[in-house]
């Protein structure tokens, strides 16, 4: 007996990221300047440091390739992305709704933030996307002429994958039950 167990409920979990602008002096935010976010090869335009979320929203979207995503933003305090100790920043998170999947993380140009030095960004990814499963598969038993079924989709049924064996020249009508 063989057993081969394939899942998909056409659930996809959405790719999030976190764009989180920094300075390693807490008692200091960014006051200036832009950053310039990179999806692949596509460069969106400068994104004020203060920008709301639909601000981050509309020049994301406007980034060939992604067609959707929810921002939120948050305001906080904690360890500082660039190993400097504490800090003190904005992050943006965004979830990515098309694409979906797995996506490239973000790129970011951060040389115009003011105050220089301290004051950075980061991008991490937060959640790893994931998509449904898709395609088809075909199902083989020997090596001879007949043995090998025609196509089946990703999401056959029990009964498509028993009919499918069955129709193999090395299986016959009634030998397999799945």
């Amino acid at each position: 007996m063989q057993t081969i167990t394939t899942s998909s409920d056409d659930h996809t979990v959405p790719e999030v990221q976190a764009i989180t602008l920094f300075n390693d002096d807490v008692a200091l935010q960014p006051t200036g300047g832009s950053v310039v976010l990179t999806y692949g090869l596509v460069i969106a335009d400068p994104i004020s440091y203060d920008a709301n979320s639909a601000e981050i929203r509309e020049a994301l979207e406007g980034i060939d390739g992604i067609e959707s995503v929810r921002v939120t933003l948050s305001n906080s305090s904690g360890l500082s992305p660039s190993g400097g100790g504490v800090s003190s920043g904005t992050t943006w998170l965004v979830t990515f709704l098309d694409p979906v999947g797995n996506i490239d993380e973000l790129a970011v140009d951060s040389h115009t933030l003011a105050p220089s030095g301290s004051t950075g960004v980061s991008v991490d990814t937060i959640a790893d996307g994931t998509e449904a499963v898709g395609g088809t598969f075909l199902l083989q038993f020997g090596a001879a002429e007949g043995t090998t079924s025609s196509n089946l989709e990703s999401d056959s049924t029990a009964a498509e994958v028993q009919a499918a064996l069955n129709g193999l020249s090395t299986i016959g009508e009634s030998g397999v039950v799945v």
